[in-house]
């Protein structure tokens, strides 16, 4: 089974995990890893380190992290360097939903489920008001609303 690793500032991580697991039960190898306010740089990479090597690996691991160019991001970004993950930035519960349930397939790979999480995101968010209008415009074909 590949691993799920969510990073993130503060509990972030941890309440997309609870939420997941409401949706979907109970998730093996799925884990997570805050940056608190008492972390250095250097402290959060230390514990980064040790939560990948605690990981399960064999089929590939994933790693989430909250948005680009923060600490965390940054520090995935290094340590890909000398290890083997696949690494999603901006993550969102449409993103962990269709990995987690794309798991279950034998044929996943890490990498094809990072591609299908990212086509997944770009489906199921969408500013809704912009969606209403169109629904109501094409209920209602030049009619002032």
């Amino acid at each position: 089974m590949i691993s799920v690793l969510l990073i993130s500032h503060g509990n972030m991580a941890e309440a997309m995990i609870d939420s997941a697991q409401m949706v979907m039960g109970k998730q093996l190898q799925l884990d997570k890893l805050a940056l608190l306010p008492e972390d250095s740089t250097e402290t959060f990479q230390e514990k980064l380190n040790r939560k990948i090597e605690e990981m399960p690996q064999e089929d590939g691991l994933i790693i989430l992290s909250d948005f680009p160019l923060g600490t965390p991001f940054n520090t995935v970004v290094q340590m890909g360097r000398h290890r083997a993950f696949q690494h999603l930035t901006g993550m969102s519960m449409p993103m962990l939903l269709c990995i987690l349930k794309g798991r279950a397939e034998s044929a996943a790979t890490a990498e094809s489920l990072c591609e299908q999480a990212m086509c997944s995101v770009r489906q199921d968010c969408f500013y809704v008001n912009q969606f209403i209008r169109k629904l109501k415009d094409q209920q209602h074909p030049g009619e002032v609303l």
